[in-house]
């Protein structure tokens, strides 16, 4: 049947043309509605109107628009200019010059769109690309996806090859593994199994699970590596992490940088807080934070400050400047230019001290030199010998150097006194006689106090009962008979200590 128009021809068995010019129906049952110059070819299929539209299999259908071609079986173009739906069940909705090449592909609209394999789709947007199975791109520019079962959902330029692999949005980036995730951004890869880059730029995820939360020129290159955000961070031990800051590398197995710029975690199990230009080297080593400082001992550990070392197994700095512990199981708590140089010698502070004997300590001061084993220096200016174990030495800050002379001796310089308190016996060193002199300092104190209560009773004018006061009195006499005697003792003591030291000359 032809309804009308103008040099309409209906050719297939019950076939119709409803009007317009030049529009054939050549299929059996096929239908043309309207329009011109539309060619429906295949058996059961309908052309509803528009211009130079085409369809060529059975039951395939073109709306309308202008030359769109629905060539496969069940094929289907909606409308638009220039869409071309080639393969069965595939459908176009709309737009321009857009192709569905894939079996059940779709497009569903704008500019130079492909879905090219079986149940690939693209929604929209343009110079898209899906020529994966089962692969969507939502919209965007220039988008292609390669692999089976992946998705991108907008963005511009980006690219996926991997199977089963998701780009969210963003621009140029590029999922080249199976199971591979990028949320946006620029310039990004995921190029392991597995992998995902959030979000930044220029990062790169190419180790198996490695993960780039975001930020700028990251890399976590090996299994399960993470770098969280942060410039030019580089995670390239398995199991590695940086948290963020720029420019900073973990190298082994289970190593991580928090944060700060120039940190190295290098050796396995190695931690680095933050801080600048620090260095955990050895196996299980942390640098807390700071400047340039450098665990490189296994176990070893240095808590901060700057240009410090820990060198040896267990040895530990906790901070200061320039500070260097080099034996095994050797501390230094802070301080300048200290050094704990043997097994389990301890530097606690001040400047400039060396614990040098195995077991050796320092508690602070300054120039202190302890080398002895188990030998202790303190003050300014205390050395040790070497040969000289055991020792306790200090020395005060009246200038100079004090020097250790035998194994095992208690030696102090005290140019300001030697004191000696027992309870209530204080002995002091005599310079004079070169003997201790020594007082109970008990009666003393309860005279000073009986003097101080009878001053401040006659000052406030307090009236008191006269027993009382015969009482007061008679203490107070004996008190002054007792400190008598106790000064005739004295007298008679230090008379026999002349006598002894001069038999002794």
């Amino acid at each position: 049947m032809v309804s009308g128009g103008a040099r309409n021809q209906a050719l297939g068995n019950t076939s119709t043309v409803g009007g317009g010019a030049e529009n054939i129906a050549g299929g059996n049952k096929s239908t043309v509605g309207g329009g011109a110059e539309n060619i429906s070819g295949g058996d059961e299929s309908v052309i509803g109107g528009g211009f130079s539209n085409r369809t060529a299999e059975r039951a395939s259908v073109v709306s309308g628009g202008l030359d769109n071609e629905a060539l496969g079986l069940t094929a289907t173009v909606s409308g638009g200019r220039g869409n071309k739906a080639t393969e069965i069940d595939s459908t176009i909705g709309g737009g321009l010059n857009n192709t569905a090449s894939g079996g059940a592909s779709v497009v569903g609209g704008g500019v130079a769109n492909v879905a090219s394999v079986g149940a690939a789709t693209v929604g929209g947007g343009r110079n898209n690309s899906a020529s994966g199975g089962d692969s969507t791109i939502s919209g965007g520019r220039g988008n292609a996806v390669a692999g089976s079962d992946s998705v991108i959902s907008g963005g511009a330029d980006n690219a996926i090859s991997g199977n089963s692999s998701v780009i969210a949005g963003g621009s140029s980036n590029q999922s080249l593994e199976a199971w591979t995730v990028i949320g946006g951004g620029v310039d990004n890869i995921a190029s392991g199994v597995q992998a995902v880059v959030v979000g930044g730029q220029g990062n790169v995820a190419s180790g198996f699970r490695a993960s780039i939360g975001g930020g700028v020129n990251n890399v976590a290159s090996q299994e399960i590596s993470t770098v969280g955000g942060g410039g030019a961070n580089q995670a390239i031990g398995l199991f590695s992490t940086i948290a963020g800051g720029q420019t900073n590398r973990t190298e082994s197995d289970w190593s991580a940088v928090l944060g700060g710029a120039q940190n190295n975690a290098l050796g396995a199990l190695s931690t680095v807080g933050g801080g600048q230009q620090n260095e955990a080297i050895g196996l299980r080593s942390f640098v807390g934070g700071g400047v340039t400082n450098i665990a490189s001992g296994e176990s070893s550990a240095v808590g901060g400050g700057s240009v410090n070392q820990a060198t040896e197994i267990f040895s530990t700095v906790s901070g200061g400047y320039i500070n260097t512990a080099s034996g095994n199981g050797s501390a230094i708590g802070g301080g300048q230019q200290n050094r704990a140089e043997s097994n389990s010698s301890t530097v606690a502070g001040g400047f400039s001290n060396r614990a040098i004997g195995a077991y050796s300590a320092i508690p602070g001061g300054r120039e202190n030199s302890a080398a002895g084993e188990y030998s202790f220096a303190a003050g300014r200016g205390a050395v040790v010998d070497a040969l000289h174990n055991g020792v306790f030495l200090f020395a005060d800050d009246s200038g100079g150097f004090f020097n250790s002379e035998a194994a095992n001796e208690f030696a102090v310089r005290a140019n300001g006194g030697i004191r000696f308190v027992v309870d209530n016996l204080t002995c002091r060193l005599n310079t004079a006689t070169g003997v201790f002199d020594c007082a109970d300092e008990t009666a003393v104190t309860q005279n000073h106090v009986l003097e101080a209560e009878s001053s401040t009773d006659r000052l406030a004018g307090t009236s008191m009962d006269a027993e009382m006061a015969t009482k007061i009195a008679s203490l107070e006499a004996q008190n002054t008979e007792l400190l008598e005697r106790i000064a005739a003792l004295e007298a008679l003591l230090l008379e026999d200590r002349q006598l002894a030291s001069e038999a002794s000359r």
